[in-house]
């Protein structure tokens, strides 16, 4: 990536699988305003929350710098919402960097408390789906319809 601007796309797909796409180079403060934005639309919370969720970071980038304060800024935002998924699946680009900063994510996550679910990364798409949707009944599948492109 060349220092894109950060954004993200989210849906639910016919599994009832919350599945998010980001590009660009990851910016906290971008991606609280847009899951805000989106919670102010009513397409977070009980839409979102308790199901399986894929993110898809394999076309984003980590901050350049300061990752543990852009990262302790999310896991506080996501702590804060309250919005549990059954489980969480990082797709990450096959790098150094990427794992590493997935792994910070999961680190201070745990360490504000807020995880009663699992989160693991892949680097291939297929099987955080699989892995994400295991064991989860959906009880009713959506129409895949675009929640919101941000």
């Amino acid at each position: 990536m060349d220092n894109a601007p950060f954004s993200f796309d989210m849906k639910i797909d016919d599994n009832g699988m919350v599945l998010v796409t980001a590009t660009g180079q990851l910016d906290a403060d971008v991606l609280i305003r847009q899951r805000a934005a989106l919670a102010e639309q009513g397409l977070t919370g009980e839409s979102a929350a308790g199901r399986p969720l894929v993110i898809d970071l394999r076309e984003s980038d980590p901050p350049d710098t300061a990752w543990m304060g852009s990262f302790r800024k999310i896991a506080v935002y996501l702590k804060d919402t309250g919005e549990y998924p059954y489980r969480r699946a990082y797709v990450v680009a096959a790098t150094n960097s990427h794992e590493f900063a997935i792994k910070l994510l999961q680190v201070i996550e745990e360490t504000e408390g807020a995880p009663e679910f699992e989160t693991r990364v892949f680097f291939d798409y297929a099987d955080a789906y699989a892995w994400a949707k295991s064991g989860w009944n959906s009880g009713e599948a959506t129409d895949g319809k675009t929640l919101l492109t941000c």
